[in-house]
């Protein structure tokens, strides 16, 4: 049988000994209305070397099980994802806010 593999980011490092927590987003389509969902899950993986860091984006693979919760291993580090800023959420001193604190805008 196949291992399943996922692409995820490590929100949580450095708290657990040889442990990672990952986000794993994927696109589901609805079965009644058709349209596509984002389905989000967290996963223990083990990190052998300790090498992974809140933000880096991981390549996972089933294995066989390391405790309790933990069935995936880091099988590859893609690298750093940009910081929240950089990803397109508006901070508090951006120009694009002078329209959302309910003045008017000419």
């Amino acid at each position: 049988m196949p291992r399943r593999e996922f692409e995820g980011i490590v929100i949580s490092a450095g708290k657990m000994d040889k442990t990672v927590k990952v986000l794993v987003e994927r696109l589901t389509m609805h079965p009644t209305y058709k349209k596509h969902i984002k389905k989000r899950k967290k996963y223990l993986v083990h990190d052998p070397e300790n090498k992974c860091k809140e933000g880096d984006k991981v390549i996972i693979r089933e294995g066989r099980p390391f405790s309790k919760l933990k069935r995936f291993y880091v099988a590859k580090i893609l690298g750093n994802v940009k910081t929240q800023n950089q990803m397109g959420e508006i901070s508090p001193n951006s120009p694009n806010t002078a329209n959302m604190k309910g003045g008017k805008s000419a």
